[in-house]
């Protein structure tokens, strides 16, 4: 089969309520050929059916056991055949015009990795491509972004399914180091993030949530590790996945049995290891938390985060 230009990604689980709003958004285009790719991955209500029996000629709809996003999206790279792949989200909206319109000029230019930026003020950038991105968190999700195939294969990149925190992380700084040119556009309203879904493993409490950042964030340093100011960027992202542990504490009260230890646990977890690190925002985070004493901090947190 010859490759095509686009494959689109979906992974869906339990989507029933959103998935056809979503289908009705793809439309056919004489300017470029692309395929939609949907997996079901083992939905208990009706979300398969409503996916097969959608009649799209570019659709590929295909129905595997619950195995999670991550080895989902890996079952998508494997069936893939265009020259370039984007993920959407299932409970999302695209306005596939606009989508049709950047993907046009992705063709005609020289770019290996399109990163979408959703904040304005974020969109002049004049700084190094690894530690904005990693900083501003804008690679914290596979969506807004454009890989091209070839390099994803020649490289075996995929999400690792070992974890279900931080893995989209990992996979895109994963690309990035194997991407020679990014190029960033701002897509207003081009995809819609429409639902928070307070079932997703995001909104619940995680007992494992400290030791599955710290160890993405190991595996991280790993891809990275001689380059000193992505090493610094990472070190921040750290520092605030430690915080934002912590502030777990006060989200979902009652859940950690000894609050005292497990702060206790968290703070001792690495040492300070840069006296500065890329910015001034980032260093003051940084020094909040390594010299801040631990009530006046616990104080800030607890006033932002409890309900």
């Amino acid at each position: 089969m010859n490759r095509i230009n686009l494959t689109f990604g979906i992974p869906v689980y339990n989507a029933e309520k959103y998935i056809i709003e979503l289908l009705k958004c793809f439309k056919d285009t004489k300017y470029f050929t692309y395929e939609v790719i949907i997996v079901d991955d083992g939905s208990t209500d009706n979300s398969y059916e409503i996916c097969k029996n959608y009649n799209n000629k570019n659709f590929k709809v295909y129905h595997k056991k619950n195995e999670g996003v991550s080895a989902t999206r890996n079952f998508i790279i494997d069936k893939a055949n265009g020259e370039w792949i984007t993920f959407i989200d299932s409970d999302d909206l695209i306005n596939f015009d606009k989508y049709a319109a950047l993907f046009i000029k992705i063709m005609k230019n020289e770019y290996d990795y399109h990163v979408g930026i959703r904040k304005q003020k974020h969109y002049n950038l004049n700084s190094n491509k690894y530690t904005y991105l990693i900083e501003n968190e804008i690679i914290n999700s596979p969506v807004d972004k454009f890989y091209k195939l070839e390099i994803v294969q020649k490289h075996n990149i995929k999400f690792n399914t070992k974890y279900s925190l931080g893995e989209d992380l990992l996979f895109n700084l994963h690309y990035l180091k194997h991407s020679k040119n990014v190029n960033y556009y701002f897509g207003e309203g081009m995809y819609i993030i429409r639902v928070v879904n307070q079932d997703s493993l995001t909104h619940k409490y995680r007992k494992d949530k400290f030791e599955e950042l710290m160890s993405v964030n190991n595996e991280c340093i790993k891809l990275f590790s001689n380059d000193k100011k992505v090493l610094k960027s990472l070190e921040y992202i750290r520092v605030k996945n430690c915080i934002s542990c912590i502030k777990d504490i006060y989200i979902f009260p009652g859940k950690i049995n000894k609050p005292k230890e497990y702060i206790n646990k968290i703070r001792k977890n690495k040492k300070m290891q840069f006296a500065l690190l890329n910015s001034l925002s980032t260093t003051l985070v940084y020094y909040f938390w390594y010299f801040v004493p631990n009530s006046f901090k616990l104080f800030i947190i607890r006033n932002k985060y409890s309900k």
